[in-house]
């Protein structure tokens, strides 16, 4: 039969290979965190860049009718300018011959002026309409880098939260170690004898019966 120290010793070591699993449990829950959320940060970043990339092609998508709104919006303002500007520099004249001249040279005057209005532009649209698509693609590019930089920066920390992980379960690994050496006293102290009653003396069973001394002829007066 087992003595108590040796029980209580075998206790204590169960009790610290338990408390072992728990913390290895522990660590492998907390560097699973840790890396389901680089996973996750690592996603939104890619999905972000992937937005940008997105844009970017679309500065191209229908060149055309962009190049045709830029082109009716500078029409439209050389239009107001020459409008603005426009003036025969003749004082009013009562001979409708004079009149109905002058009201067909500024006739043709402005034709020609709407014609070059329409003609310079359609050239600049296509330049406004390049220069537009270039500046947003360099605005996407200049944050598809920073997210790159995001990115590399994420995964330099990764190393420092596994590490981190690996501190998980700090209170059961304290109760395993106390488990643990308290349990191995206990079984080398069962084991060596220490955990009996009697210690390592001799048991009362196994001592000597004291023989009965002889009755002499002196003792008997």
């Amino acid at each position: 039969m087992c003595d108590p120290m040796s029980i209580a010793g075998l206790a204590l070591t169960a009790g610290s290979t338990f408390a072992n699993m728990q913390q290895a449990n522990a660590v492998d829950k907390a560097r699973a965190k840790a890396m389901r959320a680089e996973r996750e940060r690592q996603g939104l970043l890619d999905e972000e860049a992937y937005g940008l990339n997105e844009d970017s092609r679309q500065e191209y998508e229908d060149f055309e009718g962009k190049r045709q709104g830029q082109a009716q919006n500078l029409e439209d303002m050389f239009a107001r300018n020459s409008g603005d500007a426009a003036s025969t520099g003749l004082a009013p004249s009562d001979n409708n011959v004079v009149n109905q001249a002058i009201g067909k040279a500024k006739a043709s005057a402005d034709t020609r002026q709407s014609q070059q209005s329409s003609a310079l532009a359609n050239l600049r649209a296509y330049g406004n309409t390049f220069g537009n698509a270039g500046r947003e693609q360099a605005k996407d590019a200049q944050l598809i880098g920073q997210i790159g930089g995001f990115k590399q920066g994420s995964q330099a920390v990764l190393p420092l939260e596994l590490e981190a992980a690996n501190s998980a379960g700090s209170g059961w690994g304290l109760l395993a170690d106390f488990a643990g050496g308290i349990g191995g006293l206990g079984l080398n102290a069962g084991l060596s004898g220490g955990g009996s009653p009697f210690g390592a003396t001799a048991s009362p069973l196994s001592a000597p019966i004291p023989k009965r001394k002889p009755i002499s002829a002196i003792d008997l007066y």
